[in-house]
């Protein structure tokens, strides 16, 4: 089994203009003025301070785009005033971006009069790109920050600051202060830096709207195997793509944990004669659980130093070998639906 795991995610959203920062942000916010909030896209579970007036719009927003397969997401957190009037908009995205790392990341952003820096926030070094922004509509150009870290050999975390009740002639020194008075972007950051997570089914949330071209409910084919996958409508955004001799689905919705199942077909071959063969530096009692019937437990294989828990289903080609990666987790539950998929496949040409 691989331990190449790493997502083929896109570069932030070129189409930056789509205004998620108008209090609806085109889905139904979760409205709060204070306590714990889990964001819909990122999984991040947050500790959102109280605010001395008015409150916390939380949404998210993904986008496939059905032509090339390109994806982003990323969640939102306005504030809103007593008035209903947004005061400041925050948007929160976690993955690793075909952009590269910080610099690249916040280099692809149209932003004018641009700056750039680096500041010790939160018990963190960032990377900083402020400027000013141009918004479609009313808002008009207002200064701006973005944000960005990468984790040694981890997500990348790239946080967006829009000030929009304050002009554009706001310089970097204000725009930095403003930065550093959010109590939105140390929460973030605080979750971002303990996974702190929970499992939950995000594309079920009212408060998180497609905005691309393709549903998760799709068929695709995996690279290697050849296999045509109906991907099942269960709550998840799945993406496929190859990683040395296997095929891989990776879980793009929530983007945390970090999840993905990596898939073989092998043909003429016995479950049992390909299990015996992983048995050999297997972490025992760190086997599957939770299999769906059909299915036979096998060895938790590890490779890079990741427990990889394996399960294989006698196919009518021979066997359909399937590891889960997610930081050791081994509870199959939550992919019965992608595991039934995955039997019903049918390999093409």
């Amino acid at each position: 089994m691989s331990g190449n795991f790493r997502r083929a995610v896109a570069v932030v959203c070129a189409a930056f203009g789509m205004l998620a920062l108008s209090p609806v942000a085109g889905a139904d916010p979760t409205v709060v003025s204070t306590g714990v909030v889990q964001l819909p896209s990122t999984g991040l579970v947050v500790d959102l301070p109280a605010r001395s007036e008015g409150v916390y719009n939380v949404s998210g927003s993904w986008a496939l785009n059905a032509a090339d397969g390109v994806f982003d997401s990323r969640d939102v957190i306005d504030e809103v005033n007593s008035a209903g009037n947004l005061t400041a908009g925050n948007w929160a995205l976690v993955g690793y971006f075909d952009a590269g790392e910080c610099g690249a990341v916040l280099g692809s952003e149209k932003l004018d009069a641009s700056w750039t820096t680096t500041q010790d926030l939160w018990g963190q070094r960032w990377s900083v790109r402020g400027g000013i922004f141009t918004f479609d509509g009313a808002l008009g150009r207002r200064p701006a920050a973005i944000l960005c870290r990468t984790e040694q050999n981890g997500p990348t975390l790239p946080l967006y600051r829009f000030l929009t009740a304050a002009p554009e002639t706001l310089d970097q020194a204000a725009i930095l202060a403003d930065v550093k008075s959010s109590v939105v972007f140390p929460a973030i950051s605080k979750s971002f830096d303990s996974k702190r997570t929970g499992r939950y089914i995000p594309l079920g949330r009212a408060d998180l709207r497609n905005r691309g071209t393709a549903d998760a409910a799709r068929a695709v084919t995996l690279p290697l195997s050849k296999l045509k996958i109906d991907l099942p409508d269960d709550g998840f955004l799945w993406l496929a793509r190859t990683a040395d001799s296997s095929d891989m689905l990776d879980r793009m919705l929530p983007v945390l944990p970090d999840t993905s199942l990596e898939v073989m077909a092998v043909e003429g071959v016995k479950c049992d004669d390909i299990l015996e063969g992983l048995k050999d530096g297997a972490k025992a009692g760190a086997e599957a659980q939770n299999l769906p019937a059909g299915w036979i437990v096998g060895p938790a294989v590890v490779v890079d130093g990741e427990i990889e828990p394996v399960a294989c289903y006698p196919a009518s080609f021979g066997t359909l070998v399937v590891g889960l990666l997610q930081g050791g987790d081994r509870d199959f539950l939550p992919f019965h639906s992608l595991l039934g998929a995955l039997t019903r496949a049918t390999r093409v040409p």
